[in-house]
């Protein structure tokens, strides 16, 4: 009969241990995003110089007299007809 008890005792022990260890996966699994935003903005704030501008040369994308708009206007003969690769 003791034996039983003891059984019983362990059995919901280990129900209890088993909730709170679901518990705290849940909470991990809401901090991870929120610790990933703090960290992308500690490394913006802190390490300012890894943050240099980036830009890339951009002339001899266009035919000149051609703007970045005519890339947006498909419908009046935009990139598609002009910048189709050929095989």
């Amino acid at each position: 009969m003791a034996e039983l008890l003891v059984v019983q005792t362990l059995t919901e022990k280990r129900a209890e241990v088993l909730g709170r260890i679901r518990a705290y996966e849940a909470q991990i699994a809401q901090a991870k995003p929120d610790l990933a935003h703090v960290n992308a903005t500690i490394e913006l704030f802190a390490a300012p110089e890894r943050q240099r501008i980036r830009y890339m040369v951009s002339h001899g994308f266009f035919k000149r007299g051609r703007d970045r708009r005519y890339l947006h206007e498909p419908s009046r003969g935009g990139w598609h007809d002009e910048y189709t690769p050929t095989r």
